[in-house]
């Protein structure tokens, strides 16, 4: 009797409870529907992640794991798991609301400089070596601990010295100490809240005194004429085109520019429709030589075929179907474009006067005046990611540096002009996907990481193999 009333207790449970988990679960269905609609649309690395992965089952596996999670948490950790296996650190789900108007900053001038950089978005960092050096017999720190570049230096050996200096991030956000200084310079010449064009400019005198620090602690140590010096970007996540003006002045000659690609995608359309309106006026002028108009009609129909292109996506949703490849069908763009603009490299006289010039060829302007004389050794591990990747290809693609440590995060590019704005429908949660694309010396796309020149340890190495790694191949240095 009472295994009865055990099985009708559980019978009725089930009858009210079932209804609503299932009501539930379509709605996490309908936006998991919605999620693969959006990157077959959207997603950058598509093309790359079905070379990886199984979609098709993965798409049957995480369909299974909805139609049997018991509460919206369940549903959206089952959501996150299938992001998760494209391991891609610029693709994730985000808590937003949508329809509400952005939030302008107006910050007060009387706010302290903690409040203020704090409202910026500004965050107190850690600033470490990502392996121990510090605690190396006789490491000497060079630099205050306040200093936002780590650095020192150690001895390989009785006539042999080492230096090392850390990059934490490649973002002004990252140094909450440098923007106390620059609110403190800004803040008594404002008459009115600091909005967001205030902000802007904070960021950009934050970068002007990251780059002259950066360049006076890259002088201090090389005034002790080390053998060796480590640039560590270990554990760097990433940030912004500071990163050019950093490899500009990390290499000792000229940079190659990374291929660069984009989606097909509306998303596109008005950034390329807009480099149009500069090279248009410039092809007006009637004081062009003749190598500037070559160059400029080139550039013309360079951009016209990649407007057309972005106005031409393909249906993509066939990968979540079958696994069998469709010719004739890209995500990506066909003409190639670059880090530096249109062109891999370009005269810089025929740049003189054109108002297009930033469009054409810009890393002349982006780049930092060199620092050192040799390559350096730059070091990375799995935890360096997007703009740090950024670095450590440009530098191999130059020749500039040698890459010691192991493969990086593989993260790749990002987010061109605030990224694609994707809402699923029930949630509301925010689909980000990258929208472009960096290709790494041996034309890879960078979403599958940098892999050093020289790996000098498998993943996961504690801190001690990974301090003695990097002293063997020192000492293996001729």
């Amino acid at each position: 009797m009472r295994s009865t009333i055990a099985i009708l207790t559980l019978t009725i449970f089930s009858f009210f409870s079932t209804p609503a988990t299932a009501q539930v679960n379509e709605k996490w269905l309908e936006d998991y529907t919605f999620m693969k609609k959006s990157m077959s649309e959207a997603y950058a690395n598509l093309e790359w992640a079905r070379t990886k992965l199984d979609l098709v089952e993965l798409d049957k596996r995480t369909t299974d794991a909805l139609r049997q999670a018991d509460s919206d948490a369940a549903a959206r950790k089952v959501l996150d798991q299938f992001l998760a296996e494209f391991r891609d650190g610029h693709l994730r789900l985000q808590e937003q609301k949508t329809g509400s108007a952005p939030q302008k900053t107006a910050i007060p001038p009387d706010a302290t400089a903690s409040k203020a950089c704090g409202d910026m978005g500004y965050r107190l960092r850690m600033a470490k070596f990502s392996t121990p050096f510090e605690t190396l017999p006789d490491f000497r720190r060079v630099n205050a601990a306040t200093d936002p570049f780590p650095s020192g230096v150690f001895p390989l050996s009785s006539s042999k010295t080492v230096a090392i200096i850390k990059i934490p991030i490649f973002m002004p956000q990252g140094y909450f100490g440098l923007c106390n200084a620059a609110w403190e310079e800004v803040r008594t010449k404002l008459t009115a809240p600091c909005d967001d064009k205030c902000v802007d400019g904070i960021n950009r005198r934050v970068e002007e005194m990251l780059t002259k620090k950066l360049v006076d602690q890259i002088g201090q140590l090389t005034e002790l004429k080390p053998e060796h010096l480590i640039v560590d970007i270990g554990g760097n996540g990433g940030g912004n085109d500071w990163v050019k003006t950093v490899a500009g002045m990390l290499s000792p000659q000229p940079l190659r520019p990374i291929r660069f690609g984009f989606i097909r995608h509306p998303h596109w359309v008005p950034i390329l429709e807009g480099n149009l309106g500069p090279i248009n006026a410039d092809l007006a002028r009637k004081d062009l030589s003749d190598k500037q108009r070559t160059v400029l009609v080139e550039a013309k129909r360079r951009l016209e075929k990649l407007v057309a292109e972005a106005k031409s996506p393909c249906d993509m949703s066939f990968v979540w179907t079958t696994n069998e490849p469709r010719k004739n069908c890209t995500r990506l763009n066909s003409e190639p474009t670059y880090s530096s603009g249109l062109f891999e490299r370009l005269d810089p006289e025929i740049l003189n006067g054109l108002s297009s010039r930033k469009i054409l060829y810009k890393d002349t302007e982006l780049a930092g005046t060199p620092v050192l004389k040799q390559n350096p050794i730059l070091l990375v591990d799995r935890r360096t990611a997007s703009a740090s990747e950024m670095l450590a290809s440009l530098m191999q693609i130059s020749g500039s540096a040698t890459v010691i440590g192991e493969k990086t995060a593989g993260a790749g590019c990002g987010y061109v002009d605030g990224g694609t704005k994707y809402f699923l429908p029930n949630s509301k949660l925010r689909l980000w996907m990258p929208d472009c694309v960096r290709y790494r010396a041996d034309g890879v796309n960078e979403v599958e990481g940098i892999k050093p020149d020289v790996v000098l340890w498998e993943t996961n190495a504690d801190p001690a193999t990974r301090s003695a790694k990097v002293l063997e191949y020192l000492s293996s240095l001729k």
